[in-house]
């Protein structure tokens, strides 16, 4: 975020000096923005007397006792402050709306600079003591494990947080590609099923399909034999067809065939009628047909079953001769109607 196309124009870009700061904030300040070789170097040249081995936390407690008031000491304080977040200070000293500070402050944490953060809020001159709290706490909490180490490794404390800023940001975008991962598999999961459950239904109707077929191959067989049917020699080539005014009823059957079997039947005198089993033709058209045929041939391979019983049923209700065919070839059609014209 650009804060310096956000600004109000005031004359003061002057923060608040450490000893100005309440002191809840100064440990803070202290053990964030100074390192302890800043601090021995302040004390020793102020003639603050101490010893080689004294620990960090002494040389912070000792450090935390002059700071709180106007002093030499804290004047030195103010100035390496000044010098370390000089940069920092104009841009955020410039903005008064606390919602532009704020996002500031967080711009900076999420890069891990949080002392430059810490100290430009808490040393601004119009925040409120309200706001700065937030900024305070949320400082605190999100601080409170490394501050842990501090005291234990010899290791900087800007330099952990920044660590763990990275691998924050490792974490984020591993999870985002770990999610986009999991949602590509979720889809391929649901194609295959999608698929599996498209084959499953192929393989239904195909074996539906198969089993109409044996079963009108079997059926067919059956009423053949049953009903006497008789074609007559295959070698015969003298056939004459005596099917004056005879109606031909063709159920079913292939476009080709048919035409043919109209020829042959209207040149011989006969009417020829077609019905398509039920496909697009009526089936209350077929009863009708079918009770005024005076022989009926229907090629069972090219329509239902359920077609079959009805044409059947019907047949012998009527007392109308019924040929069934094996085949919707037209040399099958001829044998059977030379078949009827010798029998009228």
């Amino acid at each position: 975020m650009n804060f310096n196309k956000k600004v109000s124009k005031f004359n003061t870009l002057t923060g608040k000096k450490i000893w100005e700061i309440s002191e809840i904030y100064h440990s803070f300040i202290i053990g964030t923005c100074l390192t302890i070789t800043e601090m021995k170097l302040i004390l020793k040249k102020h003639g603050v007397e101490i010893g080689d081995n004294l620990s960090k936390y002494e040389t912070y407690s000792v450090m935390m006792a002059f700071i709180s008031a106007e002093n030499s000491i804290s004047h030195d304080v103010q100035l390496i402050l000044d010098n370390k977040y000089e940069n920092t200070c104009k841009k955020i000293y410039e903005v008064e709306d606390e919602r532009l500070i704020y996002a500031y402050w967080k711009e900076l944490a999420d890069k891990g600079e949080f002392s430059d953060g810490f100290w430009s809020i808490v040393s601004h001159p119009h925040t409120s003591y309200e706001f700065t709290q937030i900024v305070y706490k949320e400082f605190y909490v999100l601080s409170y494990d490394i501050l842990s180490l501090f005291p234990k490794n010899n290791v900087n404390f800007e330099h952990l947080i920044k660590q763990r800023v990275v691998i924050n940001n490792l974490l984020k975008e591993t999870k985002l590609k770990l999610n986009q991962r999991n949602t590509d598999i979720k889809a391929l999961r649901s194609e295959n099923l999608f698929l599996k459950t498209k084959i499953l239904e192929m393989e239904s109707k195909y074996k539906e399909k198969m089993n109409d077929y044996l079963y009108l191959d079997d059926f067919f067989s059956q009423e053949i034999e049953k009903d006497g049917i008789k074609s007559c020699d295959e070698n015969c080539d003298s056939c004459e067809y005596q099917i004056l005014d005879k109606k031909i009823l063709y159920i079913g059957g292939i476009d080709s065939t048919i035409v043919q079997c109209k020829h042959v039947v209207e040149e011989n005198d006969g009417i020829f009628q077609h019905h398509d089993g039920g496909s697009k033709d009526s089936i209350s058209d077929l009863h009708k047909m079918l009770t005024k045929a005076d022989i009926v041939f229907c090629p069972i391979k090219n329509i239902s079953y359920s077609t079959v019983y009805i044409v059947k049923e019907i047949c012998r209700k009527h007392n109308k001769e019924l040929v069934f065919l094996k085949n919707s070839r037209f040399s099958s059609f001829l044998k059977e109607l030379t078949v009827f014209s010798k029998a009228v």
